[in-house]
């Protein structure tokens, strides 16, 4: 039995041994992608941060939160404009929530994020160790070994993603030098699906969650700016705008707080790719609506970090 159990261990630790030669290889094989969460996007992200670490250290204004901001705020635009550096650290699904472990919360700047219905609720986000970008090796090792399946679909789609030729423009993760993802004006191949899209109303408890977190983080930095986005016209609806009107006035009484409703703002169809995600001809036109009314918000333009 003795004798058995000894081939049987030692079997089982000479497949370990292939097995994680076989992880290895093919990780060093195939382009690195960082490794924390179960989404491609966020990984991609993360590469994007390791690559910007300046960037992200000199910011003045951090950008957070999910598509909305990834595809609906030009970053660039907004830089170039108020003359800031600014980092875009949002990623497909990420709420509010899941960025209060980044090492952004600081006097020095400010913080931003654009909302929409689906930012309310629950994160489908999994974090894996080192969340959300560890720079050791054996946290990412750690990661891929235990969930090798995953991150080999991840390489595949990063490629595709990253392709400036792909036509799957809704998953585009080819990041500016601000981190935003612009999509390009040209024909759109529009997915019936999301275009019909509805999303559904917040809740009263997970508006009274939400301002609870951003009263919490507020207090850390110099000012957290919200915006509210639009919806494309033929999914508005006036039990929402009224909603968001009351969410505004509750998170207009924290202090450094700067909120703009722009659910009611008006849009046309051209501005969209689904019900609430951008052109770029949108997103630039949307953008430039936001940059306007920050320099005339009184909260705003007093600070000397801003040269205009």
């Amino acid at each position: 039995m003795k004798k058995f159990l000894i081939k049987v261990i030692s079997y089982l630790a000479v497949l370990f041994l292939i097995v994680c030669a076989y992880v290895f290889g093919y990780v060093n094989t195939r382009p690195r992608l960082p490794f924390f969460t179960n989404s491609v996007c966020f990984n991609a992200k993360a590469k994007f941060i390791n690559e910007h670490a300046v960037l992200l250290e000199k910011s003045k204004m951090v950008v957070i939160g999910s598509s909305m901001d990834l595809y609906n705020v030009d970053c660039q635009q907004m830089q170039d404009s108020l003359h800031i550096p600014i980092i875009n650290l949002s990623s497909w699904g990420l709420k509010f929530y899941d960025f209060e472990n980044f090492p952004i919360w600081k006097k020095d700047k400010d913080i931003f994020i654009n909302m929409h219905f689906t930012d309310f609720g629950n994160s489908p986000i999994f974090r894996y160790r080192g969340f959300p970008y560890s720079k050791s090796e054996a946290t990412e090792y750690i990661n891929i070994f235990m969930n090798f399946a995953t991150y080999c679909d991840h390489i595949s789609k990063y490629q595709s993603y990253t392709d400036k030729d792909s036509v799957d423009e809704y998953n585009s993760l080819i990041f500016d030098g601000t981190g935003s993802v612009i999509v390009p004006d040209k024909n759109f191949k529009i997915d019936s699906n999301r275009w019909n899209m509805t999303e559904r109303n917040f809740t009263k408890q997970q508006a009274d969650d939400l301002v609870a977190t951003m009263t919490k983080q507020a207090k850390k930095i110099n000012r957290l700016i919200i915006c509210f986005s639009p919806p494309r016209p033929g999914r508005y609806e006036k039990e929402k705008s009224l909603s968001v009107v009351e969410l505004g006035n509750r998170l207009k009484k924290i202090h450094n707080v700067l909120f703009f409703n722009y659910y009611d703002m008006p849009v046309t169809n051209s501005d969209f790719t689904d019900n609430c995600h951008m052109t770029g001809r949108g997103a630039r036109r949307y953008t430039k609506k936001i940059i306007f009314d920050l320099r005339n918000a009184s909260k705003f333009i007093p600070d000397k970090h801003y040269t205009f």
